[in-house]
């Protein structure tokens, strides 16, 4: 069931002052304070048997081919390209505000937030990931091949839909992203599908695409983070004035992870909250005890 693969924010503009009682709906406690010992007492998990299995899977895949267990790859558009996404944690310009257990997963992953990937790039559809055309000088393989053989990750965070929603049909995004899935799962690498944000001119469309993400997902048994349903209730639906871009926050990319207000109002401060979130989660299910 989807509820099982839904990993978001209920976000609004008082998000940081509701956080306790509504910020995610796998957070098994209100005392954010103790969530990590929470998690140690009670064996809680926002994934369900199945997920965690696949998670395994794939990890163990990945360490047998020689993944780094600390890395992890961006997968993406310009949504994924901007500096705004994830790059202030690398250099320790970041406030977790409530969520102080996501501190394991920046120490963690340290030395992956602000890395250029050969799999994102401006403009692209999910095809460009996989046109030989775009990949890099001296790689004879497809763009999201050369990154995961350079990079070596572990896991991959994967956003591809804004751009496709413009000119490509339900079943060629499905088919691009049944293929990337597939090559990541074949690399040892896991997938971390994410939700696209509205689109105000074409919302039953993007509704749409992102029941796409979803059926790969569940056809794969993969959770989802849901950008989408995270940026709803916030200002202009967490997009900034060109209706594509998600709003970054007052000040530039330097505060894109201070999760505090007013910060928590802009749509790129939220992608990195829920993106943190999820790799806590994947973290607590199978790095905390088997990570080198």
């Amino acid at each position: 069931m989807r509820y099982l693969l839904v990993l978001f924010l209920l976000a609004a503009c008082t998000l940081s002052s509701e956080f306790d009682e509504k910020a995610s709906v796998t957070q098994p406690t209100s005392d954010s304070q103790n969530h990590s010992a929470s998690l140690s007492i009670n064996g809680y998990t926002p994934f369900s048997p199945e997920i965690i299995a696949t998670l395994e899977v794939i990890y163990a895949r990945g360490l047998a081919l020689g993944n780094n267990p600390h890395r992890f790859s961006k997968v993406g558009d310009s949504i994924t390209v901007s500096p705004n996404f994830l790059t202030p944690l690398d250099y320790g310009m970041y406030d977790l505000g409530t969520a102080s257990y996501l501190q394991v997963v920046i120490d963690h992953f340290s030395g992956s937030f602000a890395v250029d990937s050969l799999a994102a790039d401006i403009g692209w559809a999910a095809w460009g990931v996989l046109d030989q055309r775009f990949s890099p000088p001296g790689c004879p393989a497809p763009p999201l091949i050369c990154e995961y053989q350079t990079r070596r990750p572990i896991l991959a965070v994967i956003l591809f839909g804004t751009n496709d929603s413009g000119y490509r049909t339900l079943a060629q995004y499905q088919a691009d992203l049944e293929q990337i899935v597939a090559t990541s799962i074949d690399m040892g690498v896991i997938p971390l599908l994410t939700t696209i944000p509205n689109r105000p001119e074409m919302p039953n469309h993007i509704i749409a695409m992102n029941d796409v993400v979803y059926d790969v997902a569940e056809a794969n048994n993969l959770p989802v983070i849901d950008f989408y349903a995270a940026t709803l209730s916030l200002p202009r639906q967490g997009l900034s004035t060109d209706n594509l871009h998600p709003s970054a926050p007052a000040g530039g990319w330097e505060n894109a992870a201070r999760f505090i207000p007013p910060y928590t109002e802009s749509g790129y401060v939220i992608r990195n909250w829920i993106t943190l979130e999820m790799l806590y989660w994947v973290w607590d299910a199978l790095l905390r005890t088997s990570a080198n």
